[in-house]
């Protein structure tokens, strides 16, 4: 759906892929969209993996549970960006568009 609207999309099935995708094309990923729980690894330990190895990348959370129920602290709050489950194309191409565009 994101490329239909002009977006370049690197997928992975679950955490742990999405952490050896990044790795791979760390030099043209702006943006890592991920479901808080994920097989293998959760979308907060992707995060938190790779705050500790120093990337910057703006992350986009989706999840069907309810913000603070989410978080408990585990996030800056300028780090959180959330589309609450269940969301349409439309919402996820502006909270994508919104994300990009912070400072």
């Amino acid at each position: 759906a994101l490329e239909r609207v002009g977006y370049k999309v690197v997928t992975a099935t679950d955490g742990m892929e999405a952490l050896e995708a990044y790795r791979e094309h760390v030099d043209t990923v702006d943006l890592i969209i991920t479901d808080v729980v994920m097989p293998k690894l959760g979308g907060l330990a992707l995060y938190r993996t790779l705050r500790q190895e120093g990337h910057a990348v703006r992350f986009l959370f989706t999840s069907g549970y309810a913000a603070h129920e989410i978080v408990r602290g585990d996030l800056p709050d300028g780090d959180l960006s959330l589309l609450q489950k269940p969301w349409t194309l439309a919402d996820l191409t502006h909270r994508v568009r919104e994300v990009l565009d912070r400072k």
